[in-house]
């Protein structure tokens, strides 16, 4: 697998190919403002090297001046069957080095309904709120609704 791109937004990496529907509902819900009035400020990245990566082995190929605080990736999780489109989870992987205050460590993990996405991502990219607030928010199974 090739180095992921570095930049300031945060990444959308798909790594299951077998549902080609999902990845066009996914790319189509991101690039629309949510009731919000917030769009999340993502790269996608649509490369089939990627296939199967997990979640650290995507973190292993961040490069060291990337200014992204976390990525979003779009897994066979993501492509389970949902009611609608927006219902669908992503996995979210801290980004972040340490945090001494927050007692949070790179890699860390939680999965978010896309629609919490543009949420997520303005909170996180301006310190508003931690990758920690967020994960401890998720419910008993793991996903992240709202707060």
């Amino acid at each position: 697998m090739k180095t992921l791109p570095d930049g300031d937004g945060a990444l959308l990496v798909r790594t299951d190919f077998d549902h080609q529907p999902v990845w066009d509902d996914l790319c189509d819900l991101i690039r629309k403002y949510l009731p919000e009035g917030l769009l999340a400020n993502l790269r996608l990245i649509d490369d089939s090297s990627y296939e199967g990566a997990t979640a650290e082995e995507l973190l292993n190929l961040v490069p060291d001046d990337a200014g992204y605080p976390y990525i979003a990736i779009a897994d066979a999780v993501t492509a389970e069957p949902v009611e609608r489109p927006q219902d669908r989870s992503l996995l979210i992987v801290d980004n972040d080095y340490y945090d001494e205050e927050e007692e949070e460590e790179k890699g860390g993990t939680f999965r978010a309904l896309v629609s919490e996405l543009p949420s997520i991502d303005a909170n996180l990219s301006i310190a508003n709120m931690s990758f920690a607030d967020y994960a401890e928010e998720a419910d008993d199974d793991g996903v992240f609704r709202s707060l």
